[in-house]
């Protein structure tokens, strides 16, 4: 066994190993690697290896069952979604590995995750990395699928071992997409890296149909797929991307830009190629751009109903490694970055001159306007700032001092919000401070993004109809679960943080709430059980405001919170059942008394006589003994950070002082006092009333039901909200150069110049703090004619009105769902409908639907240019082949 001293020396010597092609490497829970780093005496920081004094604590066997999961079709465990390297999971090299295991053991084989190191760079290049994630590869073979979890470094060939086929047999690999397949072409060294296998891809293995390449000669396939070109049932641009796993999010973005007609005639005439910029640091190397001329020739060849877009694939990871994997990504980040490596990647702009930003101050708008744009052309110049690039304006206002900030930026897309006003009901129990008042139970309406002050300022409206007056500033709301208080919110929370199945209740509250020289008290309440052995929670807890000036004793603490609660009790019964209890003993006493002390009395009755004073005493004694036999409850302190009430009795009498500054933690009922009232059994049994909290009175919005209506929202709600002046948060608040320092302030938008392609992005997935949410409301776009010269500020001879050409839909939740397109086919003007590799027709009233996520708008002159013709092949008019056509005349 080694020593913790070797085993630091062995960490020292590892932890930072290089990666090399073909390593293995092993993944480890984060938990138990922080725990041995501790054991050790090495503390991570930032990737610094630290020394620090050795914990006594061995991390123990090791498990990864916290990381893994099994996958249900086999016996492999992978790793489970959305975990974090380091903040999850570490990976260590093969010699630390076999440390752990010699040293630690490992519970069990499903808890070895061995991993490969693997180029992911192109040929030629090198671009190491661990593969964490394997290939989850589906192999057919004579009508029988298997599963295998694959290294993207496997040899295609071997796959003939798994499903044992002799190394010797003549085989051939298809990619198999439903009844599609596409020939893989290999070589003795292909991998499923080289060939561009993706996550779920299904391989035929196809042992009757041998190779022969002697057969068929290139130039021989090139004419065949000529000849099916010309006589292809296939439209130009009609073509699919199949979905390589959880890639809909890329397809519906390439779909919207291959129906930009300016963008694909672009490549399509190889224009692309005389302007790749090699030089510029901020792009691809060209690649990008290589790669997505590539996939539009194939998408508007002809050839195919649907192609497979692995090399993009591969292409985009490679420079934007938030694309890596096969997770579901935001079809509007794809957009952004694939117009801005397009731009890098076809800048001509070779060398960036340094630009000083400039100053709007002693200029007019008309001036500064048109200075910005010529800095920003002289850094950015191609076929997207062509295309895409608008100007927008900016003004900051300073709030102190009225100090004004101008800017002009140019624009790619417009990100816009939704003015949504989406309802829910939010049903809750209002606990009046009158004890005479029953409890009520409302359900308030309130916006799905508002706020608790939002939900009381509805309760306090509901109130107000029925004549009665109860300000939103003296309600308190908060979550009881098991009869005790979970939470109490404060006034900025957001509802969205409240379930369906919460049970809310409103706490109506004295003026004094807000007063410092008041406790803020939580009473919790207990009952005995019907074998008045234990005691469980009952009732719902109260919330008291004790004033600091009182001398606080017991018994006017206890009077205090009876005070508060008489509306659970029938205070008639409690009332007789104990008067006629103190009558009875002082009747007795006095029966005692009368034979052993003569009870004289003057006909003054100012005049007692000592043996009257005596009887007085005894029956006040008497009373006071019954009051305390007949309490209907104990009360309990307990700390207000914990569930655990078992505290100790306040066992003490009446008279003695009760100090709740020992108890006392901040100013909200959050951090309160915290007591428990004990009920006992003479309480429950004589008039503890359940109904009052258990059947509250119901008002009338109870009945109601938010009735389902489709929100519309115009698109000119959106554009007025994105230009409408705000007041930034205080987390946002702008340092004013003038006041030195952050201020309040304003912001407003305004578009100074617009593009030749409108591409605008429906905010739908909104996040806070508190909640994340997907509006899902229709919003009523134009698909001709959207005029945007009431929101152009800027002087222009352009056209100002616009036509759509392409959606991007996006249908399901934050997270997930799926993303399909509509776009018109720019040879024959009319729309389809493109999900993943399927490809159908549609028309226009199609397209407005509640998820449409990005609208992508052509300019009316160049809509009217453009649509209905193809630049490239002038012999396709209107979607037909004119030689096409006359060639099945001819037959």
């Amino acid at each position: 066994m080694q020593s913790i001293e070797s085993q630091k020396q062995l960490a020292l010597e590892y932890l930072d190993k290089r990666l090399k092609e073909g390593d293995k490497w092993y993944l480890i829970n984060a938990e138990w690697f922080k725990k041995w780093l501790s054991y050790i005496g090495i503390k991570r920081d930032n990737h610094t290896i630290i020394a620090c004094e050795p914990s006594n604590e061995p991390p123990g066997k090791i498990s990864n069952k916290s990381i893994l999961e099994k996958d249900p079709d086999t016996d492999y465990f992978y790793l489970k979604k959305d975990l974090l390297e380091e903040t999850d999971y570490f990976t260590v090299c093969e010699e630390l590995w076999k440390c752990f295991s010699q040293e630690y053991t490992v519970e069990s084989d499903d808890d070895i995750a061995e991993r490969f190191v693997i180029n992911n760079s192109s040929e030629g290049g090198t671009e190491l990395k661990i593969e964490i994630k394997l290939l989850r590869i589906k192999l057919e073979y004579k009508s029988e699928t298997r599963i295998f979890h694959l290294s993207r470094l496997f040899k295609l060939n071997n796959l003939k071992s798994l499903l044992k086929i002799s190394s010797e047999k003549p085989v051939r690999f298809f990619f198999k997409d439903g009844s599609n397949r596409q020939p893989i072409e290999t070589t003795k060294s292909a991998s499923l890296l080289s060939v561009g296998a993706g996550m779920n891809d299904t391989i035929l293995v196809d042992d009757e149909i041998p190779a022969a390449p002697s057969l068929t000669t290139r130039s021989s396939m090139r004419s065949q797929e000529s000849f099916n070109s010309r006589h292809s049932a296939h439209k130009p641009g009609l073509c699919g991307l199949s979905n390589l796993g959880n890639t809909c999010f890329m397809s519906c973005a390439i779909q919207c830009m291959s129906n930009v007609p300016l963008l694909t005639d672009y490549f399509r005439k190889g224009l692309y190629k005389s302007e790749i910029n090699l030089e510029n640091p901020l792009g691809c190397k060209g690649q990008l751009a290589e790669a997505y001329a590539s996939l539009i020739d194939e998408m508007w060849s002809g050839k195919n109903s649907y192609t497979a877009p692995r090399n993009f694939k591969q292409n985009l990871s490679r420079f934007a490694p938030q694309f890596i994997g096969f997770q579901q990504q935001d079809s509007q980040e794809l957009l952004a970055f694939l117009l801005d490596g397009l731009h890098e990647d076809l800048n001509r702009i070779k060398k960036k001159p340094y630009v000083e930003l400039g100053s709007h101050v002693g200029k007019s708008d008309e001036e500064f306007a048109e200075e910005s744009w010529q800095d920003h052309m002289k850094r950015n110049d191609s076929i997207i700032v062509d295309i895409f690039h608008g100007l927008l304006k900016s003004t900051l206002n300073c709030l102190v001092c009225n100090e004004i900030s101008v800017k002009f930026d140019p624009f790619c897309y417009l990100s816009v919000p939704l003015p949504s006003k989406k309802e829910i009901l939010i049903q809750l129990v209002l606990v009046p401070l009158d004890q005479s008042k029953p409890l009520f139970k409302f359900k308030c309406p309130v916006l799905k993004s508002g706020t608790i002050q939002d939900l009381c300022a509805s309760l306090e409206s509901m109130i107000e109809k029925e004549g009665f007056h109860l300000p939103k500033s003296n309600m308190v709301v908060a979550e009881v679960y098991t009869n005790k208080i979970f939470k109490t919110f404060d006034s900025n929370d957001s509802v969205s943080t409240i379930k369906e199945r919460d049970d809310i209740y409103v706490f109506e509250m004295p003026d004094s709430y807000y007063s410092k020289d008041y406790y803020k008290v939580v009473v919790n309440m207990k009952e005995k059980n019907s074998y008045k052995t234990s005691s469980s929670f009952c009732g719902i807890p109260i919330l008291l405001m004790v004033p600091k000036s009182l001398s606080l004793t017991y018994g006017s603490l206890y009077q205090h919170i009876y005070e508060n609660i008489k509306r659970f009790f029938n205070t008639d019964n409690l009332d007789s059942s104990l008067s006629d209890e103190i009558n009875s003993k002082m009747n007795n006493s006095l029966n005692v008394n009368d034979t052993e002390h003569e009870i004289d009395m003057d006909d003054d009755d100012d005049v007692v006589t000592e043996s009257s004073q005596t009887n007085l005493r005894s029956s006040d004694r008497l009373k006071q003994k019954a009051l305390r036999s007949k309490k209907l409850f104990t009360l309990y302190v307990i700390r207000s950070d914990s569930h655990d009430y078992d505290g100790q009795a306040q066992d003490v009498s009446d008279e003695a002082t009760f100090d709740l500054t020992k108890y006392t933690q901040g100013n909200s009922f959050n951090q309160a006092v915290c007591l428990v009232a004990d009920f006992n059994a003479y309480s429950r049994d004589k008039g503890y009333n359940k109904k009052v909290y258990q059947e509250p009175e119901e008002h009338e919005s109870c009945s109601q039901m938010l009735t389902k209506k489709k929100e519309c929202i115009k698109l000119s709600d959106c554009f007025n909200l994105y230009t409408k002046m705000e007041e930034l948060s205080e987390q946002d608040y702008w340092y004013c150069s003038k006041c030195k320092t952050h201020q309040r302030s304003t912001k407003k938008f305004d578009l100074w110049s617009l593009p030749k392609v409108l591409v605008v992005h429906l905010k739908r997935f909104s996040y806070s703090r508190y909640y994340r949410d997907k509006i899902d409301a229709i919003v009523d776009f134009p698909i001709h004619d959207l005029d945007m010269a009431g929101y152009l500020i800027g002087k222009t001879t352009d056209e100002t009105k616009y036509s759509l050409i392409a959606v991007s839909n996006h249908y399901g939740s934050l997270g997930g769902g799926h993303y399909t397109a509509y776009g018109m086919n720019r040879t024959d003007g009319k729309w389809y409908y493109f999900d993943d590799s399927s490809v159908s027709s549609s028309d226009e009233t199609c397209v407005c639907t509640p998820a449409a996520y990005l609208l992508v708008y052509l300019r009316n002159d160049l809509y009217k240019e453009y649509i209905g013709t193809d630049a490239v092949n002038p012999g396709v008019v209107n979607g037909y082949d004119s030689v096409y056509d006359q060639e099945k005349m001819d037959l």
